[in-house]
């Protein structure tokens, strides 16, 4: 008797159908898809990503040591030349030394002593402009790094291309 129950069972069962393979194949192959746009995707931004975040901590990095080089300057010793370059007397230098950053050559150079070339330090390299000027018994800085963008918000092309970091530091020295 067990035996024929076991016949009536293998006439009931279901097998897979050529309509449910196909419908498997189909979510698999759109999640594979899926899956491979996302790191076509993430390997093409980080061509660009990358270089954009180096740059932009180099900027950040030398407005940071600006900020401080110039929060040590007296006051009254500020003198802004142009728009690219500040010399000043520090109080962590020596009485009369007087010390000078500028732009030269998309580089942020650092002379401790302005009269002596022996001692320069860069702060940055790869940037496109900096900018000195006194505001209100401030400082402020504004520096310009290349960072694509990729949407213009309807500027210059030159604006497109660029980032700028701003910042204003009040000498605690007067």
């Amino acid at each position: 008797m067990s035996r024929l129950m076991g016949i009536g069972r293998v006439g009931s069962q279901r097998g897979v159908t050529l309509v449910e393979v196909s419908l498997a194949m189909a979510v698999g192959l759109m999640a594979l898809s899926f899956v491979g746009y996302v790191a076509l995707f993430s390997t093409k931004s980080e061509e660009v990503l990358f270089p954009q975040m180096a740059r932009q901590m180099e900027a950040c990095r030398s407005l940071q040591a600006m900020s401080d080089l110039l929060a040590n300057a007296k006051w009254s010793s500020i003198v802004i030349t142009g728009d690219n370059r500040v010399d000043f007397e520090s109080i962590d230098k020596p009485s009369g030394q007087i010390s000078r950053i500028w732009f030269q050559d998309s580089k942020v150079i650092y002379r401790p002593n302005a009269s002596s070339s022996s001692q320069q330090h860069v702060l940055a390299a790869n940037l496109v402009s900096l900018s000195f000027s006194k505001v209100s018994e401030m400082v402020q800085i504004e520096v310009v790094f290349k960072y694509r963008k990729n949407r213009g918000y309807n500027s210059s092309e030159a604006q497109r291309m660029n980032g700028t970091f701003a910042t204003r530091v009040y000498p605690r020295n007067r």
